[in-house]
């Protein structure tokens, strides 16, 4: 069978359960090695786990996306792994910081 991303590398953030972990799942299935980076190590290694058993090339790592370093951290320990990275899925949380009407609009003159 011809996979579409085979030897493709990705980096998916918040990969452990959910939307991410949905994208894990297809990218892994068409043949990309998968780099899974959650919040939650614990939930990021079972996830991996689980999938390497079906035999998928995917590993786990820690990564808080609100925290630069991490960030930094996890990406270069991607490149160490795989060379490089061909696909990054950001898929983090979103999270309120200021209402739109009071700081967006006043900021950028809307």
């Amino acid at each position: 069978m011809n996979k579409v991303l085979k030897e493709k590398v990705v980096l998916i953030t918040e990969a452990a359960s959910g939307f991410g972990l949905e994208c894990v799942q297809t990218f892994a299935k068409e043949g990309a090695k998968v780099i899974i980076t959650d919040l939650d190590e614990e939930a990021a290694q079972i996830t991996a786990n689980q999938l390497q058993k079906q035999g998928f090339d995917v590993f786990a790592l820690a990564c808080d996306v609100t925290k630069e370093e991490q960030i930094e951290q996890s990406i270069s320990h991607a490149l160490k792994v795989f060379e490089r990275i061909d696909i990054l899925v950001n898929n983090g949380s979103l999270q309120r910081i200021a209402d739109v009407e009071s700081s967006f609009t006043d900021k950028y003159e809307c």
